[in-house]
C-alpha cells in the first residue's frame, strides 16, 4: 500500500486522472489523511489514467538514508505550466466511549467468565476531504477541485470475555 499511495500522490500531482483508487480503514502513518491508495489481491486497485496525449515514464528508487528506506518515484514527461499541490481537511468524530465485548472462544486473552480483558483502544473516527490545487508559476492558487471524500470510522474499546465457569 505503500507504493500505491506513492504512485497515487505522483499521478495527482502530476494532473492525472484516477480512474480507481480505494481509502485505507484507518489512516496511516506515512502520508497525509485522505492521500493513501490501499491496494490488495481481494480487489483492491489503483487505476490511474493518462488523459494527456504526452508519453509518460515513470522512475522508481528505493534507497536508505540511516535505518531509514525511502521510496521516490518521478513522473517523467513534458513540462506543465501549471503545478499541483494536495490538501486534506479533517474534522475529527467523537470517541465511542460504550465497550464491545466480544466472547473469547479460543480463550486467546480471557478463559473465564468474570474475566474481562480490554484488547484495544477507542479510537476516533475522521471525515476527510481532498483537494487538488492547482498553482500558476507564481504559486497562486488558480483552482480547486474535490479528489475525494472518505469517512474513516470511530472504533468502540474492545473487550474479552471469557466463557468458562470458574469452579
Amino acid at each position: 500500500c505503500q507504493v500505491s499511495t506513492a504512485l497515487y500522490r505522483t499521478a495527482l500531482l502530476g494532473g492525472l486522472d484516477i480512474a480507481e483508487r480505494n481509502a485505507a480503514v484507518r489512516p496511516v502513518g506515512y502520508c497525509p489523511m485522505g492521500q493513501e491508495a490501499a491496494v490488495s489481491d481481494q480487489g483492491l486497485d489503483l487505476r490511474i489514467s493518462n488523459q494527456t496525449d504526452a508519453k509518460l515514464f515513470l522512475a522508481t528508487r528505493v534507497y536508505a538514508d540511516n535505518d531509514d528506506t525511502f521510496l521516490e518515484i518521478m513522473m517523467i514527461g513534458e513540462g506543465l505550466d501549471t503545478r499541483y499541490a494536495l490538501e486534506s481537511s479533517v474534522n475529527e468524530l467523537p470517541l465511542i466511549e460504550e465497550p464491545v465485548y466480544v466472547r473469547d472462544r479460543e480463550g486467546r486473552y480471557a478463559t473465564y467468565t468474570d474475566e474481562r480483558v480490554p484488547v484495544g483502544d477507542a479510537l476516533p473516527g475522521y471525515e476527510v476531504s481532498v483537494a487538488r490545487v492547482t498553482l500558476d508559476a507564481n504559486g497562486e492558487e488558480t483552482s480547486r477541485e474535490s479528489i475525494s471524500q472518505h469517512v474513516y470510522e470511530a472504533a468502540a474499546p474492545m473487550i474479552y470475555v471469557g466463557v468458562t465457569e470458574r469452579e
